[in-house]
């Protein structure tokens, strides 16, 4: 008589097959997956590039300006550019501003590797994953009497777009546990990765984050993003006056 159904031997025979092959096949699965999430996370670095080199057109070459004490949340650098770049949305919209390895916010306000930034005041219910760097923000603005809000920072800003030298080596836009940063390649990171600085601390520490393993995203100012290792990030031209440090580690 013709046999029409699987023994037991060769169902269990099938079904190991079957793990073995899902065994070998999810970890080429998760770095697609991570692959994705790191391409379209430069994507969205790019577009806020555009967005900052287009808002410096309309105005003249002008920086971002650093107005952060919640009287004009328009000015700061979510609102101020939102105009120029696609699916802006709302207020509590997501958008370009965060990275999709980022899916929480942070209840804190300050962010994580892992979770986002959120606030009111000056950020408007703004949510993201990235920072604007320090250094490309105009530092005189707001200020009546033409002075710096940091002194002796002066130094190190970049006073206009004009005015940077080698645009792709200046990062503007950067995975980041905080709206903007000032790193500087003499600060130290800070033990927790996945925290990152808060007040006070290191600001390199609110970049020096595990957001894809061990690297982040950066774009810069001549409109390109790339991959960056945690210990090639003492190797940016973040300012003037810039000297690239090498480290082999980082905690």
């Amino acid at each position: 008589m013709k046999r029409t159904a699987f023994t037991l031997i060769e169902l269990l025979t099938v079904i190991a097959i079957l793990a073995l092959l899902l065994s070998l096949l999810t970890p080429a699965l998760q770095r697609a997956r991570n692959l994705t999430r790191v391409t379209v996370c430069q994507s969205n670095l790019r577009q806020l590039q555009v967005a900052y080199t287009a808002y410096s057109s309309h105005y003249k070459s002008r920086l971002l300006p650093y107005i952060c004490d919640g009287a004009r949340p328009d000015a700061f650098w979510m609102q101020a550019i939102k105009p120029f770049y696609a699916g802006g949305g709302g207020p509590d919209a997501r958008g370009v501003r965060c990275c999709p390895s980022v899916t929480k916010r942070d209840p804190r306000g300050w962010g994580t590797a892992y979770t986002s930034w959120y606030g009111g005041g000056f950020m408007a219910y703004n949510e993201g994953s990235f920072g604007l760097s320090g250094w490309m923000y105009d530092m005189m603005s707001g200020r009546p009497d033409g002075k710096y809000n940091y002194a002796g920072h002066d130094q190190y800003d970049w006073e206009s777009t004009g005015q940077l030298v080698k645009p792709s080596q200046v990062p503007v836009w950067f995975d980041c546990n905080w709206v903007d940063s000032w790193p500087m390649n003499t600060q130290e990171p800070v033990p927790d990765l996945v925290e990152g600085s808060r007040p006070g601390e290191s600001s390199m520490g609110r970049v020096c984050i595990v957001r894809h393993d061990r690297s982040v995203n950066i774009g810069y100012a001549d409109g390109t993003a790339h991959n960056v290792k945690l210990e090639e990030l003492w190797l940016q031209h973040w300012c003037v006056g810039s000297t690239p440090v090498v480290r082999t580690s980082v905690p």
